[in-house]
Formats: structure tokens, C-alpha cells, sequence
């Protein structure tokens, strides 16, 4: 059985690291950029309250009209756009770095307990399912015996990385083995290095950008990312020669079930999900989704806007991807079919005090682990 999980931001920001756009276009926009005035209208552009473009900042790079920065022609668009984006992503290098080096797992033995805590707590999906659908997806993966655990991150830190390296790989042969328990039996599950998506700091460039080149509706600036591969990420891995996308796309396609968590529904990633729908629906496989709804969030109630709007734009996702009568979300039933969408419910944390369902404990997991802004050096 291989199972694949697909983590996205939501999985960094459970941890306690401030990496939402809302956390760094604050920052960005307090920074000072007084002798650029192509920077300082940027960030008076940002500042705008009915600017919520920006709540995906690669999603507005690509909608902004770049012509309001221009004094006469095209050029001037691009000059404008070009500075623009090299100014932010530098800055938002920087400022993902810095939230990085907050989090960092102890070496030796404490370490390796609590990635194996972690990585366990991941694979025991069952617990937040309903009695019918865990009962079913733990048949699932007992009949299938011999398990595979596989990750494509769209985060550019390596926290994944860290948790996969600090499992002591056997002497033998080198491979990384989670030991998962069912039923009494235990399941020797090998773990494959993590693949990133959009690059990773550790490692090479990341890679900020587009979906798609449509995406970008300026025809000028599309046609200066089409020309130098800029903003678009499919062409940036292509460009770059990380691969990562083919990569992706072959768990993706060897997959016997797929857990995403914290991934983003918006179009700035929306060809995974295409993926994604064409392959679960096609071959009859499992995914479960988990949204990710931060462990600090009070419980109010059942009907809690926070979890109707992430129905809604699951409703809206899949339904824009073609799904069509057969494929209808059933959200009071938890399915699409082969589709599991975790229900956000309420978690006594002691003291009286209640919280949002964190589906990883991953909360607990930053306590131990992610330092304060003060303790990391500039």
C-alpha cells in the first residue's frame, strides 16, 4: 500500500510558525521602502482595505494591474512588475527563513520520540472519522499489509525533512522505517524522503508563483514570465531542473491513498487538486482531506461559519474541477465517493478551555519544539 500525504501551509502554521501571507505581508508592509517609490506605492497597494487580492499573494502577483505603476508604456509595466517581485520574494526569503530557524526537533533520542510521535499520529487517521469510515479504513490498511508512506510538501521549510531524517534509518539497508500498530500486528512501514514541490531553503531556490500562465492577466507580463519563466510555477521547475513537479506527479499516480492537510483551495495550486480528481476518481482510490483550522481557535458552535465556509469551498472546488451528480459532496455524510473530508469538531484541552480538532496534535508538537521570535539570531 502506498500512501501519499500532500501537506501543505496549514501543516507549518498548527506548528505556531506565523508563515500565512496575513503574517508577512504585515511585516512586509511595515518595512521601509521610502527611497523606492515603485516599492512604496507597492506597499500602499497591499495596505488597501478592499485589496483582498492579497490573501494569496501569489495569486494577486498575477491579477494586480501592473499598468497603474507604468508612466507611458509596456516597458515600464514590466520594469515595474519585475522590481516589485524580486523586492518581495527577497524579503519573503528572508522572513521564512527567520519563522524556519524557530523550529528545530532535539538531537539524539528525544528528537527521534517525538518525530516517531508525530509521524504515527499522522498515519492514525481513523481516530477523527466517524465509527463506519474508520472501521473502512482500517480494513483498508491491514488487507493491504506492506506500507509505503510518502510526502510532497508545498512548503518551502523542510520540517518534514527534519521529521523524516530524525527516524534512525536501519543499518542494513538504510531505509527509514515508521513501525505502525493494528490490531496487535505490527506494520514495518518504510518512509521515503519527502519530495518538495516548490523547492525547499535547505536545498534550492523555492519557487513562488502562478499556477498557470492564464493565471497572470496582463499580457505583457505574461508574456515576460512566458519569455524568462518567471512567476510561473511549472516553468520555474522546468527551468531550475529540480524535477519535482514529474516527481509529484508519480506518487501521486502510485498512490493507494492520498491525506492532504492544510492545502490551500484556492487557484494558485489548483492543478495538484486536478490531478488529484483525476486520479481518485478514475481508479477508485481514497483521499482524505484535512483542513486545517487552527488549535487555538474557541469552539462556538455546530454551525460555526469557520467550518461551513470550508465546506463551501470544498463544494466549489470539486464541483469546478467537473465533478457532476455522481460526485456530489455529501458533507452530513463525510464523502465524495472515495473522498473523506474530517469534520472539524471540538477538543477539551484542559482547564475548562475548548479548541478546534488539530488532526495531528501538531500544537503539542510546536510546544516542545518552536522557539520564540526573541531566541532565534537575526
Amino acid at each position: 500500500m502506498n500512501i501519499t500525504y500532500m501537506i501543505g501551509n496549514g501543516f507549518d502554521v498548527a506548528l505556531g510558525l506565523k508563515t500565512q501571507y496575513s503574517d508577512f505581508l504585515a511585516h512586509y508592509c511595515g518595512l521601509d521602502k521610502s527611497k523606492n517609490s515603485i516599492l512604496r506605492r507597492f506597499q500602499d497597494t497591499i495596505k488597501k482595505d478592499d485589496c483582498n487580492l492579497w490573501s494569496c499573494a501569489e495569486k494577486a502577483f498575477g491579477e494586480m494591474d501592473w499598468s497603474n505603476f507604468a508612466k507611458s508604456n509596456s516597458a515600464d509595466t514590466v520594469k515595474a512588475f519585475r522590481e516589485c517581485l524580486i523586492d518581495f520574494q527577497r524579503e519573503f526569503e528572508i522572513y521564512l527563513r527567520r519563522q524556519w530557524k524557530r523550529f528545530a526537533l532535539p538531537e539524539g533520542r528525544k528528537g527521534e520520540e517525538l518525530a516517531r510521535g508525530c509521524l504515527d499520529r499522522m498515519f492514525h487517521l481513523e481516530k477523527f472519522m466517524g465509527s463506519r469510515f474508520a472501521r473502512e479504513y482500517r480494513q483498508f490498511v491491514v488487507q493491504h499489509g506492506q506500507i509505503n508512506i510518502r510526502f510532497i510538501v508545498f512548503n518551502y521549510t523542510d520540517i518534514l525533512e527534519q521529521l523524516w531524517t530524525s527516524i534512525s534509518p536501519r543499518p542494513n539497508d538504510g531505509v527509514h522505517v515508521l513501525d505502525i500498530k493494528y490490531d496487535n500486528t505490527i506494520y514495518h512501514s518504510k518512509m521515503e524522503r519527502p519530495c518538495f514541490v516548490h523547492g525547499v531553503f535547505s536545498r534550492s531556490k523555492f519557487l513562488f508563483g502562478v499556477d498557470n500562465a492564464n493565471q497572470i492577466k496582463d499580457e505583457s507580463i505574461r508574456s515576460e514570465c512566458e519569455k524568462t519563466g518567471s512567476l510561473v510555477k511549472p516553468y520555474m521547475d522546468v527551468d531550475s531542473g529540480l524535477g519535482y513537479d514529474d516527481r509529484a506527479k508519480e506518487l501521486i499516480e502510485s498512490s493507494d491513498a492520498i491525506v492532504t492537510f492544510g492545502l490551500s483551495f484556492g487557484d494558485s495550486d489548483r492543478i495538484w487538486w486536478e490531478r488529484l480528481y483525476q486520479h481518485v476518481f478514475g481508479r477508485e482510490r481514497i483521499l482524505v482531506i484535512c483542513p486545517y483550522y487552527g488549535s487555538q481557535r474557541a469552539v462556538l458552535n455546530f454551525g460555526d461559519a469557520a467550518m461551513i465556509d470550508r465546506q463551501d469551498a470544498v463544494r466549489k472546488l470539486f464541483s469546478s474541477l467537473g465533478g457532476d451528480n455522481k460526485y456530489k459532496l455529501d458533507i452530513n455524510r463525510n464523502r465524495v465517493r472515495t473522498v473523506r473530508l474530517l469534520d472539524d469538531f471540538e477538543k477539551d484541552v484542559g482547564n475548562g478551555y475548548k479548541t478546534r480538532c488539530d488532526y495531528f496534535d501538531l500544537y503539542a508538537l510546536g510546544q516542545a519544539t518552536v522557539k520564540g521570535e526573541q531566541e532565534i539570531s537575526q
